[in-house]
C-alpha cells in the first residue's frame, strides 16, 4: 500500500516516533526523551532497541495491541522496580521498572470502584450541555474541558496541546493532602459498610474465630491483589486488641492506610 511505502521509505521517523510514544506510556520514559522532543540531535538512549521495535510494529501492520503485548510480555517490562545496578545510568537504560503514580483518570476510576461510588460529569459549555453518567469510566472522557477537582489535583492535562509533557506524573503535596485529609476521602472511607457487606458475601460462613483473619485477607486481596504477609496480619490484630478501639474504625484506618500506599497508587 502507498501508506506503508510512504511510512517506511519517505518518513522513517514516523514509526519510531509512534513506537517511542507507546514506550513512554508504558515506562514513563521514552527511548527518546522527552517523547515530544523527537529530533536528530536528541538521540535515543538505545538506538538498536528503537529500530527493532519499529520493525516489529511495521511487521504487525501497525497493530497497537500486538505491539503492547510484545513489550508488556518482555523481561524489561516485568522487572522489579528496585534497581539492582550501582550505575547511575541504569534507570535511563531500563535496567529496572520505574515505579510511578497512576494517571489521574485511572486513579479516580479505581477509587470509585473500590468504594462503590460514582462520578457524574457535566459541561455547561458549549451548548447543548454535556452530561456524563456515573456508570461511564473517567478515562473515557473525550472532552478535556470536562474535569473535576480530583482530576485537576492529580495532574490530568487540559489538552490544550498534543504534547505528552502536559501531564504532570509527579506526586505533589496537594495530592498527599487530598489522600490523607480530604472530605471526599472521608466520604469514600465511610462506605466501609459496603466493603464489609461484599466481603461477607465472598467469604461465606466461617467459624467466628476465623472471621477477622478472613476479612483482613479479603482486604489485601481486594485492594492490593495479594495476600497479607504475616507481619501485616499481626499489626492489624494488635490494633484490634487495643482497649476501647472500635473494630469498624480500625478497619477504616487500615483501608485508608492501604489506599495511601505506593503499592496501591503506583505502577510497579
Amino acid at each position: 500500500m502507498f501508506t506503508d511505502w510512504f511510512v517506511q521509505e519517505k518518513n522513517p521517523w514516523f514509526m519510531k516516533n509512534a513506537v517511542n510514544r507507546y514506550w513512554f506510556w508504558l515506562f514513563g520514559t521514552g527511548i527518546v526523551h522527552e517523547p515530544d522532543d523527537f529530533r536528530a540531535d536528541n538521540p535515543p538512549s538505545i538506538p538498536a532497541l528503537l529500530d527493532v521495535l519499529s520493525q516489529e510494529f511495521v511487521k504487525s501492520k501497525y497493530d497497537v495491541k500486538q505491539f503492547l503485548r510484545l513489550v508488556m510480555s518482555s523481561r524489561t517490562y516485568q522487572q522489579s522496580s528496585i534497581a539492582n545496578s550501582p550505575y547511575s545510568e541504569a534507570g535511563k537504560l531500563f535496567a529496572c521498572y520505574p515505579a510511578r503514580q497512576l494517571d489521574a483518570e485511572v486513579l479516580e476510576d479505581i477509587f470509585c470502584q473500590v468504594f462503590y461510588a460514582g462520578r457524574n460529569y457535566a459541561s455547561d459549555v458549549p451548548e447543548p450541555f454535556t452530561f456524563v453518567p456515573a456508570y461511564l469510566r473517567t478515562f473515557t472522557l473525550a472532552d478535556g474541558s470536562i474535569t473535576s477537582p480530583f482530576l485537576e489535583t492529580f495532574g490530568r492535562p487540559p489538552r490544550d496541546t498534543g504534547y505528552l509533557v502536559e501531564r504532570n506524573p509527579n506526586a505533589t503535596p496537594s495530592q498527599k493532602m487530598f489522600l490523607i485529609n480530604s472530605s471526599e476521602m472521608v466520604e469514600w472511607v465511610d462506605r466501609y459498610w459496603r466493603i464489609r457487606q461484599e466481603a461477607q458475601a465472598a467469604i461465606g460462613e466461617v467459624p467466628a474465630n476465623e472471621r477477622t483473619r478472613k476479612f483482613i485477607e479479603y482486604l489485601w486481596l481486594y485492594l492490593l491483589a495479594r495476600e497479607p504477609a504475616e507481619i501485616e496480619f499481626l499489626n492489624v490484630e494488635k490494633l484490634l486488641k487495643v482497649p476501647g478501639r472500635n473494630e469498624q474504625l480500625v478497619f477504616q484506618d487500615v483501608i485508608w492506610t492501604l489506599v495511601n500506599s505506593k503499592e496501591f497508587l503506583c505502577r510497579h
